[in-house]
């Protein structure tokens, strides 16, 4: 295996992206010949040959996905070539970025305060300062968000150091969301440092982490971003703990067959990423597109387009595969979940219309093509549904069949295939009380339940997309114990729980046998509002990890590091005291000091010293530049999708003649 690694890592990107996709040609094949129940094989009419274009499309997707992840778990046995040496203590000047808007300040806090008690551990503070930049127009949170930052300033020695700073920033102009409130912190503060490491309102990272990621990109001149390889922890809710757990161990694999695929024209997630300044500054300062939104309007999944632009001016955009030490949270419901991401789908579908723009590199002209397809999957997925039910109502199972196998594999196979390489990956390495048996075995059975509701829940946004509906930004919750009342499940859920029942009962009456392929699905549909509410419950989840179930083991280190963020069922020794520390966050500041909007540095009283912080400031309205292609993302998808479509199924019309 360590032979067959080294010699994957080896191989060029082209010889790497040719080989993924002749296996992928070959699997498809395969799967065509000896999976399709004879699907193409005999007389075809329009029916019979849009399943067959339907099937193709659909495996050949489903295929690379999915070889993608076992490409990754053969690479993992040894390192990519490469990788640089992270020993030594770094020089480079860095500035720790937080973007907020109307957060949980007690959270955002906690937040700033392990990464720093870390960092100055490690000895960074001597090279580091933290920029909380809020965007948040409410007063009361505002002033939460000041007093918070006051706390913290014990932390930070007072800001009587020329490093090793809070502060606090503030725009009085609040365009392009995320994106314009990094933008801004680069234009009035980035000529001071030469890297800035992106965070979210949920981030934390390590000292050592870090350290690491700033020696890696001053050992590679040419790479404008390195992307960190998170841990989602802090899952309260049952639907939290099964996305934490389920893609936890995957993750690896599935970022090492991306970093092989991609190589240096790689994936930028928009946070817990170390960025060079200059080129962030010259390259990825993004506009507002032309037009009204979805096709237009400001950047939504901002985070794809800025590594497209890095990319497209020569730069280096890296994943870095190390563990450990970088952590985000999960939506706490599926409604949550979706509601995130519709905002990236929204977002990649506006990408779209980047992938014909002139200098782009292939590996990114590829990366927004396929992350917006994975969405537009669940149309096939649901399409092949329908038409294979059709097909069978009004004749035999022989042809219709095929198309079942394909959902059963696509939807269970392909997908539950790769759990089991990461839960042998993690007894290997960690033994099974990291990641047991039962966990598992729990974690698959919640996959086969939830996966068909994401299924909907994709269906209903790319519809929307297409049909021309956008949705304002708008953050997802980020309470670890938000749950879903039955009243909002049933009025999301409730089209798809009445087509369920009427299409189990329609396929029980004319062909029962078909159920065997269809059936988990479709009864998941028809259960999908208890399901949506009862995964959104903490009692349940709490109990199972009681119990060792879907819990997220930390090292002694990482609690350390983690302090009252570990939740108490994950926390092997309970420490009651730092969660006591994490909820007095929220005390209201007893000296009544504001920070006022004077833009630039401003000395300010607290008690008998004085500080400096930095407050406010304009942002800048200098637009950037984006080479759009004359094409739009809807017309790109109408054009390619009638054109791939209209070949296969003309291919099998001919054939079956």
């Amino acid at each position: 295996m360590r032979q067959l690694s080294a010699w994957l890592w080896r191989l060029p990107v082209c010889g790497r992206r040719s080989l993924l996709l002749a296996t992928t040609v070959v699997v498809v094949a395969f799967i065509g010949l000896k999976l399709s129940g004879g699907l193409f094989l005999g007389p075809a009419d329009g029916l019979t040959a849009a399943l067959c274009a339907l099937f193709v499309v659909l495996a050949a997707f489903t295929t690379a996905a999915w070889l993608l992840r076992i490409f990754g778990f053969v690479l993992g046995a040894s390192r990519p070539s490469e990788d640089t040496d992270t020993t030594g203590f770094p020089t480079t000047r860095t500035a720790i970025v937080m973007p907020i808007y109307h957060e949980d300040v007690a959270r955002v806090a906690a937040g700033i305060e392990r990464t720093w008690l870390s960092a100055k551990a490690c000895g960074l503070d001597a090279l580091c300062d933290f920029y909380l930049l809020s965007d948040s127009t409410d007063e009361a949170i505002k002033a939460e968000e000041e007093a918070a930052c006051l706390r913290l300033l014990a932390h930070f020695d007072l800001n009587r150091r020329d490093t090793g700073r809070l502060f606090l920033v503030r725009r009085e102009e609040r365009s392009n969301y995320k994106a314009g409130n990094v933008a801004n912190f680069v234009r009035l503060h980035g000529a001071g440092y030469e890297f800035m490491l992106i965070f979210d309102a949920d981030s934390m990272m390590t000292g050592e982490r870090i350290r690491q990621l700033i020696r890696k990109l001053e050992q590679r001149p040419g790479t404008a971003l390195i992307q960190s390889l998170m841990t989602i922890y802090r899952g309260r809710t049952l639907f939290a703990r099964v996305m934490q757990t389920s893609q936890n161990p995957q993750m690896a694999l599935y970022s090492t067959g991306l970093r092989w695929f991609l190589g240096t024209e790689g994936i930028y997630w928009g946070h817990n990423a170390l960025a060079r300044i200059r080129p962030f500054a010259d390259h990825a300062m993004l506009p507002e597109h032309p037009g009204k939104a979805p096709g237009g309007g400001p950047v939504l999944s901002q985070d794809v387009h800025e590594a497209f632009l890095l990319g497209r001016a020569g730069w280096a955009v890296d994943l870095d595969l190390d563990e450990g030490g970088s952590y985000e949270e999960m939506p706490a419901n599926v409604l949550s979940y979706a509601e995130r991401d519709r905002r990236w789908c929204q977002g990649d579908y506006l990408n779209l219309s980047l992938i014909f723009s002139r200098g782009a590199r292939p590996g990114q002209r590829l990366w927004l093509f396929y992350i917006f397809i994975g969405y537009f999957m669940s149309l096939l997925v649901a399409g092949l549904m329908l038409l294979g039910s059709m097909e069978v109502c009004r004749r035999t199972p022989t042809g219709a069949g095929g198309a079942g196998w394909l959902v059963l594999l696509n939807m269970y196979l392909m997908q539950l295939s790769p759990k089991a390489l990461a839960f042998g990956r993690s007894v290997r390495r960690h033994g099974l009380g990291r990641y047991g048996v039962g966990t598992f075995l729990l974690d698959t059975l919640a996959s086969i339940l939830l996966t068909p509701l994401m299924l909907y829940l994709h269906m209903v946004i790319v519809v929307g997309l297409l049909c021309g509906k956008a949705s304002p930004w708008k953050s997802p919750s980020r309470d670890p114990d938000d749950e879903v009342p039955w009243t909002t499940a049933a009025k999301v859920f409730w089209p798809v729980t009445v087509a369920g029942w009427v299409w189990l009962v329609v396929l029980w009456a004319k062909a029962p046998s078909y159920l065997l392929f269809c059936g988990p699905v479709i009864v998941m549909w028809c259960l999908s509002i208890p399901l949506a509410a009862l995964t959104s419950k903490v009692g349940l989840a709490d109990w199972l990890a009681r119990r060792g179930l879907f819990r997220a083991y930390f090292t002694h280190e990482e609690e350390e590091a983690l302090g009252p963020l570990v939740l108490e069922a994950d926390r092997a020794v309970p420490m009651s005291i730092h969660a006591e520390a994490l909820r007095g966050q929220n005390a209201p500041a007893s000296d009544g000091h504001r920070l006022g909007p004077p833009p630039g540095s401003v000395f300010m009283k607290l008690g008998d010293t004085t500080v400096r912080l930095c407050a406010g400031g304009v942002a800048s309205t200098k637009p950037g530049e984006v080479k759009q292609s004359v094409i739009s993302a809807q017309r790109l998808l109408l054009l390619l999708g009638l054109a791939v479509l209209g070949l296969l199924a003309t291919l099998r019309y001919l054939s079956g003649r």
